[in-house]
């Protein structure tokens, strides 16, 4: 997989495609929110996570993902909500 050799834009344009395929939200994918973090763009990666929890019921995502994120971001009232 790209997001593990380091080819993070190449990462984003597979869950596009993915997402096309699928038809599932590209920025609910939790690996999308990974790939942004890593892309040093931790406000999109945030804005991701949150407009997910927020459509929580509509789309099965991975909230121990997200909670990983939070922790990464510093705010662990948000991991373990």
């Amino acid at each position: 997989m790209s997001i593990f050799r380091g080819r993070y834009e190449e990462a984003l344009d597979s869950y596009r495609k993915v997402s096309e395929l699928s038809g599932t939200p590209f920025e609910s994918n939790p690996f999308v929110q990974v790939v942004y973090f890593l892309l040093g763009d931790k406000d999109k990666g945030k804005e991701l996570i949150d407009s997910t929890l927020e459509h929580k019921d509509e789309i099965e995502s991975s909230y121990k993902q997200i909670a990983i994120l939070y922790a990464y971001l510093g705010d662990k009232d948000k991991a373990f909500e």
